[in-house]
């Protein structure tokens, strides 16, 4: 008898995933936001590649036939949960981080660092 796949578990652990790398990155960039900007900016974007895939290369090895392209996307839509709550909770920050440079490119660096990782381990 096949086990049956609790998805939402699946979820849950994909967040779980996810919310460590993103934490640890918003905890240096909180240290470092009196940075000139490009400097920020450059150590933000090196983070979200090395943190996510590391990360992710831990889960695709704990989970070899994740779906890269399904596994990316519950990260992309926790991603968003992440920013929002951080929003709600503590207000806007001091710089804007949604717009392309703080916050669409980076998630674009994540997302294709996630979907890589999964399509090299598969």
């Amino acid at each position: 008898m096949p086990v049956k796949q609790n998805h939402f578990l699946n979820f849950l652990i994909v967040g779980g995933y996810a919310f460590i790398p993103w934490i640890l990155i918003l905890f240096v960039l909180s240290l470092t936001f009196h940075f000139p900007h490009a400097v920020f900016v450059l150590l933000h974007y090196v983070l979200n590649v090395l943190l996510f895939f590391i990360a992710f290369r831990f889960f695709y090895r704990t989970y070899p036939h994740a779906n890269p392209f399904f596994t990316t996307l519950k990260v992309l839509l926790f991603l968003c949960l992440f920013e929002i709550i951080l929003w709600i909770f503590f207000g806007q920050p001091q710089k804007p981080f949604l717009n392309y440079i703080d916050f669409l490119f980076p998630a674009f660096l994540i997302v294709t660092t996630i979907y890589a990782v999964g399509k090299q381990q598969n």
